[in-house]
């Protein structure tokens, strides 16, 4: 794998802070070499992750992390933040790695990791998509999106249906 090919990075999705994260990529200098792609169609998606190396998911709070569920079925290795119990669905799944919140050190740190060592890490992000795919079934997700939306922190859960 060529040093360079993890120069370029993709930022899918959208949302507020769009414009404050564009301004500090340039402040960065990096604008020629991230892509911010916008929000997606699901096959788009799978395409952009398809080419990619890993999918980096940082995140300050997730309620459902299914961008973790699709990155992983998909043979990525995945760099997210230990959010949502995120570990209780990817304890058995050591390309899936959680790190406390945010840490930019260490997640760079885990980077050059996998890039030092990007053939032993694509096959295992391969071998766990495998185990992804026929453990996290989409019922099985549904089943945490349920849980997830009858957490106390949610005020008023009355309108959201029982979990069977």
């Amino acid at each position: 794998m060529a040093p360079d090919t993890w120069s370029r990075w993709s930022i899918v999705g959208a949302g507020e802070d769009d414009a404050a994260l564009r301004a500090h990529i340039d402040r960065l200098g990096i604008g020629g070499r991230v892509d911010m792609l916008g929000t997606l169609p699901s096959a788009e998606v799978k395409s952009v992750l398809d080419r990619a190396h890993a999918a980096i998911l940082p995140s300050r709070y997730e309620s459902f992390f299914l961008s973790v569920y699709e990155a992983a079925a998909r043979g990525r290795p995945v760099l997210t933040s230990m959010v949502a119990d995120i570990a209780r669905d990817f304890a058995h799944n050591p390309s899936v790695r959680a790190l406390p919140v945010v840490q930019a050190a260490a997640f760079a740190q885990v980077l050059r990791e996998w890039r030092a060592d990007y053939p032993e890490v694509a096959a295992q992000a391969l071998a766990d998509a495998e185990r992804v795919r026929l453990r996290l079934t989409w019922d099985h997700v549904a089943a945490r999106v349920l849980e997830a939306a009858h957490h106390p922190r949610f005020r008023d859960s009355s309108s959201v249906p029982a979990a069977a």
